[in-house]
């Protein structure tokens, strides 16, 4: 059997091959399908964060945001809840503070129980007018977990958090007013 171009022929190898490189596991999640045609085809994103403490971090993804731990390889983990991924890695690779988005069905609950499970919350689920709802939580190491899915139907704009946590308030021209 062939495989066509693309990602397909790299998606085969022996189990020692899989084993030892258990990222691949989020990788092949990420792709859902072998690509046959001429064009290679990208999966999800799979952000790798830097982060102080891995054990801290495994922790709080997996006690506070409900996160399943995939595998730990030295100072490199993976953890995903539903289809999303992420890979936590150790004082190296990627930047302190970066802001992820991440799609969810219900902002709301997840709020709800993201509070309950007692994350680090920034800012609460808000309609915003680019059409999405959306939540901010903070991980240990500053990095922004914006969720979001549609907008609720009747619901006001509301503000936006900023990366320094101002809060910035819709006009009705369009225009943002930071708040004081």
């Amino acid at each position: 059997m062939q495989n066509g171009p693309g990602i397909g022929r790299h998606n085969q190898g022996s189990d020692e091959r899989r084993n030892r490189y258990p990222y691949l596991a989020a990788w092949r999640r990420s792709i859902g399908q072998i690509w046959t045609g001429t064009r290679a085809t990208l999966g999800g994103v799979v952000p790798v964060l830097r982060v102080q403490d891995l054990s801290v971090s495994i922790a709080y993804y997996v006690d506070c945001l409900a996160f399943t731990h995939d595998w730990t390889d030295g100072s490199m983990a993976s953890v995903h809840r539903d289809r999303a991924s992420a890979m936590l890695c150790e004082g190296d690779q990627g930047q302190p503070g970066t802001w992820l988005w991440m799609s969810v069905s219900d902002v709301d609950a997840l709020w709800a129980e993201l509070e309950e499970r007692g994350a680090r919350l920034r800012h609460p689920p808000t309609n915003y007018p680019w059409g999405s709802r959306e939540c901010q939580i903070i991980d240990p190491d500053g990095h922004v977990l914006r969720f979001g899915a549609e907008s609720l139907a009747g619901e006001a704009l509301g503000p936006f958090r900023d990366g320094v946590g101002r809060l910035w308030f819709p006009e009705p021209d369009g225009r943002w007013r930071l708040g004081e």
